[in-house]
């Protein structure tokens, strides 16, 4: 059976994940029309974290275990030459080496060939964007230089373990940086042209991403959060 290809965007978060989550599922069926086929997400802005998590051999639970069953037997039986996943969740699950033989041994079994598709940030930027918005998400208290000194630190720091990943488990890396020219244009066009598609025909939904939120903001969550740990 000839193999077909299974693009598969891993993020990383805080590189237009959402803009290219929401582009995927307001286009799925013009995108079908030229055998792109997006399977259906278990969320309202069309990620596919709960198919990425079946697919690395993890339980989704009850609730979503029909609709990524549904989802995995329309990947099998799609005529579509190229199915389309998006999760940045796998920015983690393929950090975890079970985890990555079940993901692309379970791809292998539905005859995909997969790319990986990795949107790499300048690491201040990344640093900044991220902290600012885990802290006024309330989702931490620490200081700048702890979650700077953290990142350095941590696995996602360093975009070559995916050179070695796609090299390992015989993924093709398709890799476009997120930078200024990218934000300026937009995320969009970058994700279709590397999958191959130049028409302009598309719709490129307009997703407000996240503000940027000055000092001031970042330090009055910091301080709230704090607060509310003590209580």
């Amino acid at each position: 059976m000839r193999k077909r290809i299974c693009y598969i965007h891993v993020g990383p978060h805080k590189t237009g994940t959402t803009s290219i989550q929401w582009f995927l599922q307001e286009n799925s069926a013009e995108l079908l029309k030229h055998g792109y086929f997006v399977p259906e997400s278990e969320t309202k802005r069309g990620a596919h974290h709960a198919l990425a998590q079946r697919l690395a051999g993890l339980d989704v639970g009850e609730h979503r275990k029909p609709l990524v069953a549904r989802s995995i037997a329309a990947i099998a039986e799609t005529p579509a030459q190229a199915i389309i996943i998006s999760s940045e969740a796998l920015e983690g699950l393929l950090r975890n080496r079970p985890n990555t033989e079940a993901f692309f041994n379970r791809l292998c079994e539905l005859s995909l060939e997969p790319k990986l598709i990795l949107f790499p940030r300048n690491q201040p930027q990344w640093i900044n964007s991220s902290y600012a918005s885990t802290v006024t998400a309330f989702r931490r208290s620490d200081s700048f230089e702890s979650c700077a000194i953290g990142f350095a630190q941590s696995p996602d720091a360093r975009f070559s373990r995916w050179i070695q990943l796609a090299e390992t488990h015989g993924a093709e890396l398709i890799a476009r940086p997120f930078s200024k020219e990218t934000l300026r244009r937009g995320v969009i066009p970058e994700f279709r042209r590397s999958i191959g598609i130049t028409s302009s025909q598309f719709r490129d939904r307009a997703v407000r991403r996240n503000e940027a939120v000055g000092p001031f903001t970042v330090s009055m969550a910091r301080e709230y959060y704090a607060r509310s740990e003590i209580k």
